[in-house]
C-alpha cells in the first residue's frame, strides 16, 4: 500500500479499499461497496504539461473528492432519490459542491489541491471546451459554476440566480433532495438536450445505470472529451 492510499483510509475515517485503474477516466467511488477507483493517467508530467505540484494537486482533488462522498453522501439515500425519479445528474451536480465544501472543511489543507487541481484540470482540457458560456444550458454552467469558482465568472441571469444559492446553501443531504427537486421540476425539459453535456463535464457525476441500487460515483468512460487514461498519468506512489 503507497502514501496516497493510506492517506484516503485516513481521511476517509474508515478501511475503504483503493484501486487504481488504467481504463477509469477519473476517480470514482463505490458508496455501497466502499471502493475507491483512481485513474491512471500517463504522461501528466512529461513533455511540461504540468509540474509535479500541480500533478500532486490533481491526485489530491482526486481523492479527496471521493472521500467527500465516502463520509457524506449516503448510499441508502442516494438510491431512495434516484428510486422516487430524482435526476441522477442533476442529484450529482447539487451534491458535488456541498461534499466538497463539508471535506474542506473537515480537512483545511485539502483547499488548495481543490483549488490548483480544478485549474490545472481545465487547462488541459479535462471538461471540454469551455471558451464559451453560450453553448453551455444552464444545468452545464451551474456544474462548472461550483467546479472553477468565482474567478470563472460563470454567467447566470437574474431568473437563474436562485438555484445558484440554494446549491450553494446546502449542508444536508435533506436539502440536495429539496433543491434538485425545485431543479428537475423548473428544467424538465433541458434534461434530455443537456445529458450528454453533463455527462463529459461532471467531475465525480453518478455512474449509476437505471438501477436504484447502483452506487457508484464516476465519469462515464465512453463520453470523456479529449486524452485520458492512454495518455495521462498521475504517479500516485509518492
Amino acid at each position: 500500500m503507497n502514501i496516497k492510499d493510506r492517506l484516503a483510509k485516513l481521511l476517509a475515517t474508515e478501511n475503504i479499499t483503493v484501486r487504481h485503474s488504467a481504463s477509469a477516466s477519473t476517480a470514482s467511488f463505490d458508496v455501497k461497496d466502499r471502493v475507491l477507483t483512481l485513474p491512471v493517467w500517463k504522461n501528466l508530467t512529461k513533455d511540461g504539461k504540468v509540474s509535479d505540484d500541480k500533478a500532486t494537486d490533481i491526485y489530491d482533488l482526486l481523492v479527496g473528492h471521493e472521500v467527500g462522498h465516502a463520509l457524506y453522501t449516503p448510499h441508502m439515500g442516494w438510491g431512495s432519490a434516484i428510486k422516487d425519479g430524482l435526476n441522477k445528474n442533476i442529484l450529482n451536480i447539487v451534491e458535488d459542491p456541498r461534499i466538497e465544501k463539508l471535506v474542506k472543511r473537515k480537512y483545511p489543507g485539502l483547499r488548495k489541491a481543490f483549488l490548483s487541481g480544478y485549474g490545472s484540470l481545465m487547462e488541459l482540457g479535462f471538461f471540454g471546451d469551455l471558451s464559451s458560456w453560450e453553448n453551455m444550458t444552464v444545468l452545464d454552467r451551474l456544474n462548472m459554476h461550483f467546479k472553477a469558482g468565482a474567478a470563472m465568472q460563470v454567467p447566470f441571469d437574474d431568473a437563474e440566480m436562485w438555484m445558484v444559492e440554494g446549491v450553494e446553501a446546502c449542508e444536508t443531504w435533506d436539502q440536495v433532495v429539496e433543491i434538485t427537486k425545485k431543479i428537475q421540476m423548473a428544467y424538465s425539459e433541458l434534461l434530455e438536450k443537456s445529458q450528454q453535456a453533463m455527462d463529459s463535464v461532471t467531475f465525480g457525476s453518478s455512474e449509476f445505470g437505471d438501477s436504484a441500487e447502483s452506487n457508484e460515483f464516476g465519469e462515464a468512460d465512453d463520453d470523456m472529451p479529449g486524452e485520458r487514461a492512454d495518455e495521462l498519468e498521475v504517479d500516485s506512489s509518492e
